[in-house]
This record gives structure tokens, sequence and C-alpha cells, in this order.
């Protein structure tokens, strides 16, 4: 498979930007959640620098950089896992990929069917052996009530490696990956990510877009025999009323995301995360005919 390029990548100087939050996180007083939020994110802004002079607009991935959760771990060593610390994370790590969410919709009798495409997606395979939840970020239509204004049309998210010609389900461990939305989660982590920061350790507020966050995730276990680098294509179908415009590919706070996450982290460090830009309809809407492109 062709490797798809990213602007942003996680390398070598995150393990210099890391030990300034360990230093911070570890030496706050139990409770101080504010001050320590406030030194990740300061970390994760003096990273983010590093990592886009280090890397380049026209970087990829280096099979042979540790991935973020070895850094992490090369710094806070084995407590960064083994945290006793309440609560859950709050901040996150934002790398930016060239992967792309598409919105594409077609009209029928009965309102609109849509499709969500997420194309060019990738991330580095981290190498920790751990327990991983991958969290899929997507902006979805709600009411004015902020009520979800969609209809899933089918169970989960279903990644497959390939191109729209030719793909296959992924397959991880030995299991063929699907991301369910999960509701409980969107209540109880979702609240603590989104804020109004002027730097990325945060999801930007959706307010007054028409549009909100939900949830969609998974649990896997590390699989020390897949490849350097995930990359993978997904589709999320849903149908709502024929009013329901797609988000506004011009506002920036509009963007799609991938979170990884080991359970049980400190909740005090940030969450790796890849955003994706959401794009205008660009004619991929055309393809939505018959029962089989609505899965």
């Amino acid at each position: 498979m062709p490797r798809v390029l990213t602007r942003s990548l996680v390398t070598r100087p995150l393990a210099a930007a890391l030990a300034l939050g360990l230093a911070a996180a570890l030496a706050a007083p139990a409770g101080a959640a504010d001050g320590v939020n406030m030194s990740m994110s300061a970390t994760a802004e003096s990273t983010s620098t590093m990592t886009a002079s280090a890397a380049g607009p026209e970087a990829t991935a280096d099979p042979y950089e540790p991935s973020y959760y070895q850094q992490l771990l090369t710094v806070g060593s084995a407590q960064v896992l083994e945290s006793t610390e309440p609560g859950l994370p709050t901040t996150l790590f934002v790398s930016d990929s060239i992967g792309t969410a598409a919105y594409t919709s077609k009209e029928t009798r009965s309102g609109a069917k849509w499709k969500l495409k997420i194309r060019g997606f990738e991330r580095p395979h981290e190498q920790v052996d751990a327990v991983y939840q991958m969290i899929a970020v997507l902006p979805l239509p709600v009411d004015g009530s902020g009520v979800d204004a969609f209809v899933a049309t089918r169970l989960g998210i279903h990644p497959r490696e390939g191109t729209d010609k030719s793909s296959k389900p992924l397959i991880y461990s030995g299991e063929r990956l699907v991301l369910k939305r999960n509701v409980a989660l969107e209540r109880s982590l979702l609240p603590g990510l989104v804020g109004y920061s002027s730097i990325d350790d945060k999801l930007p507020s959706l307010q007054g877009t028409g549009y909100e966050y939900t949830l969609w995730d998974t649990i896997v276990r590390y699989d020390p025999s897949y490849g350097d680098t995930v990359q993978v294509i997904a589709d999320v179908a849903y149908s709502t009323n024929s009013d329901v415009s797609p988000p506004d590919a011009a506002d920036e706070r509009l963007k799609a995301y991938v979170i990884t996450w080991i359970p049980g982290m400190d909740p005090r460090y940030p969450l790796f995360t890849v955003r994706m830009d959401i794009v205008g309809d660009d004619g991929l809407g055309s393809d939505l005919v018959g029962p089989a492109a609505i899965e």
C-alpha cells in the first residue's frame, strides 16, 4: 500500500517536551488538576512546534521513530500506565493528517441518505504492549436542542485497508475491527476534552454549527505483527430529514479526529489524537446509488 503523507508526525523531540509535562504533573499536589492541565497544555504547544520543525510539511512516517506512547513511557516509565490518579484525561496531543472527512448525500422520498467518508487516514502504529481504546470523534448533525438529528443506517464503523476500488476489512490481533457508537463515553470523557483553548490541547466547541461530536470506539490488544503504519478508509452511513445541511468545510472548528487512549493511564497526560480536515462535496456523492452504497 502506498504511504500517505502527513503534515505533522510524532518525532524524537516529543520526549524532551513530555519531560517538562512529567515534572509538572508529578510535582503537582493532589487535586490540582487545573494546574496540571495548564502545564500539559504548554507542553503540547511546545511539542507541536518542535514536531512541525523536525518533520516538515512533506514528511513521511519514519518506521524507526518511537511512537507517542513509547516516548511517553520513556519519560514517565511504567507509572504512566499504573496510575491511581482519579479522573479522566482532559487534554490532547494533536497531530495533523492529510486524511479527510467528506460528507455526501442523496435525496430520497423519505429524506436524505448520507455517507461520511474517511479517506487517507494514517497514523504510526503504537509499539507499547498494552490495551488500547481507539475512538473516532465525528461531528454529526443535531437539532436546535442538541438532540441527534440523524439515524445510523449501519451498525458501527467498519475500517478497511486499501482503496474504494479494492479494499479488505482491517484485521487487528486476529479480529475484524468495528467501532460502535458509545454514548456513555460521550457523556463522561467528551465534556473534559471540549473547550475554547487557543492551542491544540482541546476539541473546539461546535456550538452554533448544527453539529456535535459523536464518539465511536473499540478496544484492541497490541498486535506486534502489525506493520509500522496504520492506514485505513471508513464510511459512516446515516439518514436525516431533507433540511439537514452538510458541515461548513470553511469553519475551522469542524474537524474529524481519531484518539488513541490506553485506559487506566495517568489522566494528566495528553491523549494522542490525529486530526483530519472536513472537505466539501467533491463529486463523491455520485456513487450513492442502490442499497450496496448505503450499507
